[in-house]
């Protein structure tokens, strides 16, 4: 886990792949991704406030309009014409256990648990979009919760959870129930049902993270927002530790952890361990590898 922690650090340092995402890499009109990123980041920043201080039932302007940026932006491919039938139920969900009024815990925080509504509110959200008759939207709702929340919420996209599944088969000795947990069979469903195994890695990562490690990732956040915020013209925008698991794509990329040596991800369950440990560990016990 150090290992990837540190390839996190890395590629979130002047010249890493986070700063070039932003600005150096452009989109196809030849323009940078901080000069849509940045304003559309900002939007987002005020969202749930004005969500939450919108008395009529139809969504706000903005939350429509937003939405229908980040899905174009992030290529999700929900149908435009659901789109806002989708916000409605996503903010009358959240409506419903006061989430738009409420400042969101984040889910890299001290305690032991994630933030009690993030396990449920993915697939119950989900579920109600598929009994209103629209796509439910499994990436799309995730990307939206985290630029409403960026401290609370990850994204989850195939990308992201083939990465994760890649770093579970290193990580563990025995592949018994805290493994599959990790794995695309239990990540990917479109009911949002494995969203916990999703978060419950970025928590792993967090807390396999030295006091220095964190307190690193969290300044490199903060310095990136703030170039994003002077270089955009957009003094809300936000970034955080989470966007730097999230948009570097170290996962697959960690030292030592070389493509030759990775396992498919499709039938990984039925490869053996890379290495057998002296003696029996109980199911999800840790690989520990010095210098990991």
């Amino acid at each position: 886990m150090q290992r990837i922690v540190q390839a996190v650090i890395n590629e979130s340092q002047p010249g890493g792949m986070v700063d070039d995402y932003f600005f150096v890499d452009t989109n196809a009109n030849g323009n940078l991704n901080a000069s849509w990123e940045g304003p559309m980041r900002n939007d987002f920043a005020g969202l749930p406030a004005l969500i939450a201080g919108t008395a009529s039932p139809a969504p706000p302007l903005l939350a429509v309009t937003i939405a229908n940026t980040l899905n174009g932006r992030y290529r999700t491919r929900y149908p435009t014409a659901q789109i806002s039938t989708f916000i409605s139920t996503v903010i009358a969900r959240g409506n419903a256990i006061g989430m738009w009024g409420t400042a969101a815990s984040p889910l890299l925080g001290p305690s032991s648990a994630p933030p009690a509504i993030i396990p449920g509110f993915v697939p119950t959200t989900l579920a109600t979009l598929g009994s209103a008759g629209v796509r439910r939207g499994y990436s799309l709702l995730t990307k939206y919760l985290h630029f409403c929340f960026p401290d609370a919420w990850v994204i989850y996209d195939e990308q992201a959870t083939a990465s994760i599944e890649m770093w579970s088969f290193f990580a563990f000795y025995n592949r018994g129930t805290t493994w599959e947990s990790f794995t695309q069979r239990k990540t990917t469903p479109s009911s949002g049902a494995g969203y916990g195994g999703v978060t419950a890695f970025y928590r792993r990562l967090w807390a396999a993270a030295t006091a220095g490690n964190q307190a690193l990732l969290t300044g490199q956040a903060a310095r990136i927002q703030n170039d994003l915020q002077a270089w955009s013209g957009s003094p809300n925008a936000r970034v955080t530790v989470l966007d730097l698991v999230q948009m570097n794509q170290v996962l697959g990329q960690v030292p030592g952890y070389r493509e030759a040596e990775a396992p498919p991800l499709r039938g990984i369950r039925r490869l053996p361990a890379i290495e057998q440990p002296p003696a029996p560990i109980a199911d999800g016990a840790e690989m520990i590898v010095p210098g990991s």
